[in-house]
């Protein structure tokens, strides 16, 4: 994964701790990471609020690849 893994997408994204620890795991680990697509599940309690504040989680982290885009949906 850290040498051969460009690319991402996660489909229905619904905010768990472990989908949170995964996206952790990848964006701190990744080095050759281009690419992380993260759609939220459409569901009622991802409000605008919640959407930020997991949003502003993703980007606090530190990054290993120095190229990486993030798509947030």
């Amino acid at each position: 994964m850290k040498k051969r893994l460009k690319e991402i997408e996660i489909k229905g994204f619904k905010g768990t701790k472990n989908e949170f620890n995964v996206i952790t795991y990848f964006l701190t680990h990744g080095k050759v990471l281009r690419k992380l697509s993260i759609n939220f599940l459409e569901d009622d309690r991802w409000d605008v609020v919640s959407r930020r504040k997991a949003v502003k989680r993703f980007w606090m982290l530190p990054k290993a690849s120095t190229n990486l885009e993030i798509s947030i949906y």
